[in-house]
């Protein structure tokens, strides 16, 4: 069924000519056309009428406070078609959203939305004493660096690996694209260096090498976890034109839980003299575009070679492509903010790297030889 935006006298007729101008919960004269996902978070207002449902004063304040949610809401005044803004995406764990946009899970939790932190949400959800329905905040020590859902049509996905139901958040307003490395997630904070598990830090020989980096940095870390490709070990692909064995794709507060956005990726990184992984597009204002062409833009990419490669000895290819938005994300919305594209077979070595490691020359290493 497709809905029509409409104004905001015509959308509160029609939602009160559907639902009989009674509250949809008590059967009182309404007197809200109430949005189900608030007109915030559409980039159009949200005033469709399968968006909205009629309400008295009392049970408006308890959709407000999200006590009353959006799915009774829908069932209440028998909405067959459930609509969200196009940005935000349903997945095997996130099953709704509620008024503000933050994402329930099958267990009834709720993860924290784009929006979570503003002062209107916080007070509304205080109001409605619902803050504690909310996932535990990240803990440097024990969470692992957050899945990263494949691009449809993305070929490197194996069985273990999600895939994107939808990538339209980045299909409009600033977002990057950036070379995907085939190296070791590695991360850094104030407690040492630490692989993709945050169980203990790293002890592998490929990490070894960034302990004196760590602690030249650690001081100024604070609550910053600095994650990067750890090339230092050669997995799949040999670079051949590699100046650093060290790449930054992601910056996370730890303290509020957010990853920084691309622009503070960049200053951080400077400040550390650290590189971040090669840019291969970044949209300007005004950007809005379909999913199509996102995925057209990668497979562009990905049929040259490696930004770190150089010809003068031998070509590497890409192993992926990652996009994401450019601003500042939650933790919990990692799944709707970054995607992956990887080639296929990235993974499928003869002998997997790290029975047999060997340590990955640097261009200035290759130069002297010369």
């Amino acid at each position: 069924m497709v809905n029509i935006l409409l104004n905001r006298e015509d959308f509160k007729h029609l939602v009160f000519q559907r639902d009989g101008n009674k509250c949809v919960v008590c059967g009182k004269p309404a007197v809200d056309a109430h949005h189900i996902i608030d007109r915030s978070l559409w980039s159009d207002g949200g005033y469709y009428l399968d968006n909205g449902v009629s309400l008295c004063e009392e049970h408006h304040i308890e959709a407000e406070n999200t006590t009353l949610g959006t799915h009774k809401l829908r069932e209440l005044a028998k909405i067959k078609n459930i609509i969200y803004p196009n940005y935000l995406s349903l997945t095997e764990f996130v099953k709704d959203y509620d008024k503000w946009g933050n994402p329930i899970l099958k267990n009834g939790k709720r993860l924290k939305g784009y929006d979570f932190n503003k002062e209107n949400v916080q007070k509304m959800l205080k109001h409605g004493n619902v803050l504690n329905l909310f996932e535990k905040d990240y803990e440097m020590l024990v969470d692992k660096y957050p899945r990263t859902y494949h691009v449809m049509g993305s070929p490197g996905t194996t069985s273990d690996d999600r895939i994107a139901k939808s990538i339209r958040m980045i299909c409009k307003g600033l977002m990057i694209m950036t070379e995907k490395l085939d190296g070791s997630n590695t991360s850094l904070n104030r407690h040492g260096v630490f692989g993709r598990s945050r169980v203990a830090p790293s002890n592998n020989g490929w990490d070894t090498w960034m302990k004196p980096l760590w602690e030249m940095i650690k001081n100024d870390l604070n609550d910053l976890e600095i994650c990067g490709e750890n090339m230092y070990g050669v997995h799949s692909i040999e670079y051949s034109g590699l100046d650093s064995h060290f790449y930054v794709f992601g910056i996370r507060d730890t303290k509020h839980n957010m990853w920084l956005s691309w622009e503070e990726v960049e200053f951080y990184s400077a400040m550390l003299d650290l590189p971040t992984v090669p840019v291969l597009f970044k949209s300007e204002n005004g950007f809005d575009v379909d999913e199509k062409w996102i995925t057209d833009k990668i497979l562009d990419l990905v049929s040259t070679p490696s930004m770190l490669s150089d010809d003068r000895y031998f070509v590497s290819p890409k192993e992926g492509v990652v996009s994401r938005i450019a601003q500042e994300f939650p933790n919990d919305m990692f799944y709707n903010s970054i995607y992956k594209w990887v080639r296929k077979g990235h993974v499928q070595t003869d002998q997997h790297w790290q029975k047999n490691w060997k340590r990955a020359k640097l261009l200035n290493e290759r130069l002297m030889q010369n």
